[in-house]
C-alpha cells in the first residue's frame, strides 16, 4: 500500500516503464509520455519548483487544463511536500480571489489561454512545459507534511470550503479501489472530468496510474471530441457525472430510432432485456464500432444517477457504476458493483475500510481514513461535520435488507409539516416529473395565514 502520492510515479516507472501513462492533444498531435518519462519530468519540475523556492508546507494554486503537464506538477508539488489547490475553471472569480487571500500560496500557476482578473491580482505565472531530470536523481526522502491538497466547493454561491485532504486518506481509496473498480495495464481511460475535481483525480488520475491504465485527456465535452479520443485510443473506462451519461445515452438512442426501421428497433430492445450484457454488445455492435469498440464500463459519480440512464446504457452492453461521495471523504463512501447485482437507484454498499450509519433522523453518517482532516482554517464549519470521527454528510438515506444505500433527500431539504408529517421535497418532484406535460418542477414549504404551512409545487 502507498503512503505517499509520489510513489505511484515510481512505482508506475518501475512497474511498466515503456506504457503510455498519459496522453493528451498537443497542437496538431496527440502526445504520450510512458512511465518512464513521467517519472523523469516529476523528477525534473520538482528541481525547477525547488529551485524557484517551493519548499515544503508551502501551498500552490493550480489554475490547468486536463492535460498530460497538470498530473506532472501536481506529482512534483506532492514530491517536495508542497500541498496542491487545484482550481476549477468555472468557479466564481470572487471565490478564486478568496480562496487565494486564504491559501496564501507560494505560487499561483495558470494554464488557460485566458486571464481572469483574480489572477492578475495575484501575481500569477503562465505554466511551463517540464524538462526531464538531467543526470541522476538523489534519493527521495518521504516529506513530513501530510496534507497532499485542499479541495474547495465549487464557490458558485457564499464563501467555499476548503476540504484538507491527505495523502494518507487519498491512499486509502486507491488501495481498496480494485475491490470496486477492477483494472488493469491492457485498460485505457478516456478522462473528461476536470482534475480539479476529486472524483476524477482519486479515480482517474491516481488509481489508474498506480494499475498500470494508460489515461488520455479529451480536449472538450463536444460531441466529436469525444468520440474521436474512443476511436483513436480505444478506451476502455470513463468517469462521468450523471448529466453527461444521459446526455449521451439518450443522443445514441435518438440516432438508433432515426437509422433503423420501428420494428427492428423494438426487437433490439425486447431482445436486450432478455440477454446477458455480452449478447447485447453483439446486438448493438453499430454503437460499439462508433465508439471505438473497447468500452467495458462508465463509472458515474457527483449526482444521484437516474434509473432509465443505467438502464439505457446497460441496454447496448456497458455496465455503469454508481458511485457515492463528497470531497470530505476523498471522495468515494459507497460503490455499486459492476456484475449488474446493485439494485437499481442504489449507490450500493459502504466501500472496504468505511463505516457508515444512520443518525436517529436518518442522516448518512461516515468514518474511515478517507475522512478529510477538516476544512480550511474554519473550526466552526469542521466541528459541524465531524463528531469524534464520524463526517455527517448533510444526506437523508435509507437502507435495504442487503446493505444497499439509497439516497433519499438532504437534511436541510426536509420539510416537517405542522401535523407532524416529514416530507422529501425530492419524493414529491420525482411524481411530478414523470409527467409528460412537466419539464421542471421544485417543491416548498409555504406558510398560511393561520400559523401554518401548505406544500406547493
Amino acid at each position: 500500500m502507498f503512503t505517499h502520492l509520489y510513489e505511484i510515479a515510481q512505482h508506475r516507472a518501475k512497474q511498466w516503464p515503456d506504457a503510455v501513462a498519459l496522453g493528451s492533444q498537443e497542437g496538431d498531435t496527440w502526445k504520450t509520455v510512458n512511465s518512464r518519462q513521467l517519472l523523469s519530468l516529476v523528477d525534473g519540475l520538482a528541481e525547477d519548483l525547488k529551485a524557484r523556492g517551493l519548499k515544503e508546507g508551502d501551498r500552490v494554486v493550480l489554475w490547468t487544463p486536463s492535460s498530460w503537464r497538470t498530473p506532472v506538477f501536481f506529482f512534483a508539488i506532492w514530491k517536495l511536500g508542497a500541498i496542491i489547490v487545484p482550481f476549477d475553471r468555472e468557479m466564481n472569480p470572487e471565490a478564486c480571489a478568496k480562496i487565494i487571500q486564504s491559501v496564501e500560496p507560494r505560487f499561483v500557476i495558470v494554464g488557460h489561454d485566458e486571464r481572469p482578473p483574480w489572477a492578475q491580482a495575484s501575481g500569477a505565472i503562465q505554466w511551463w512545459e517540464p524538462q526531464a531530470a538531467t543526470g541522476p536523481v538523489s534519493a527521495w526522502q518521504r516529506p513530513s507534511e501530510e496534507l497532499a491538497g485542499i479541495f474547495f466547493t465549487s464557490g458558485t454561491t457564499g464563501n467555499p470550503k476548503g476540504c484538507m485532504i491527505s495523502h494518507t486518506n487519498l491512499c486509502s481509496q486507491i488501495a481498496v479501489a480494485p475491490q470496486i473498480i477492477p483494472v488493469d495495464p491492457t485498460c485505457r481511460l478516456a478522462s473528461i472530468l476536470p482534475l480539479s475535481h476529486l472524483f476524477e483525480l482519486t479515480g482517474g488520475l491516481l488509481y489508474a496510474l498506480s494499475q498500470g491504465v494508460a489515461i488520455h485527456y479529451i480536449p472538450s465535452r463536444r460531441g466529436p471530441d469525444i468520440l474521436r479520443v474512443f476511436q483513436e485510443q480505444k478506451a476502455t473506462h470513463m468517469l462521468t457525472v450523471p448529466q453527461m451519461l444521459t446526455m449521451m445515452g439518450r443522443t445514441i438512442d435518438d440516432q438508433l430510432k432515426a437509422k433503423l426501421p420501428g420494428f427492428v428497433y423494438r426487437t433490439l430492445n425486447w431482445l436486450a432485456e432478455r440477454t446477458s450484457l455480452p449478447v447485447r454488445r453483439r446486438l448493438f455492435f453499430m454503437i460499439h464500432r462508433k465508439l471505438g469498440g473497447h468500452l467495458v464500463m462508465l463509472i458515474s459519480g457527483g449526482a444521484a444517477l437516474p434509473p432509465e440512464t443505467q438502464r439505457l446504457w446497460e441496454k447496448l452492453g456497458v455496465p455503469v457504476v454508481q458511485g457515492y461521495g463528497s470531497s470530505e471523504c476523498s471522495p468515494v463512501v459507497c460503490a455499486g458493483t459492476p456484475d449488474g447485482s446493485t439494485p437499481y437507484g442504489s449507490v450500493g454498499k459502504p466501500i472496504p475500510g468505511v463505516k457508515v450509519k444512520l443518525s436517529p433522523e436518518g442522516e448518512l453518517m461516515a468514518k474511515g481514513p478517507n475522512v478529510m482532516r477538516g476544512y480550511w482554517k474554519d473550526p466552526v464549519q469542521t466541528a459541524e461535520v465531524l463528531h469524534d470521527g464520524w463526517y455527517s454528510t448533510g444526506d437523508l438515506a435509507s437502507v435495504d435488507k442487503d446493505g444497499n444505500y439509497y439516497i433519499t433527500g438532504r437534511v436541510k431539504d426536509l420539510i416537517v409539516l405542522p401535523s407532524g408529517m416529514k416530507v422529501w421535497p425530492t419524493d414529491v418532484e420525482e411524481v411530478l416529473m414523470a409527467e409528460p406535460e412537466v419539464k421542471a418542477a421544485a417543491v416548498m414549504a409555504v406558510k398560511t395565514p393561520a400559523g401554518g404551512a401548505m406544500l406547493h409545487a
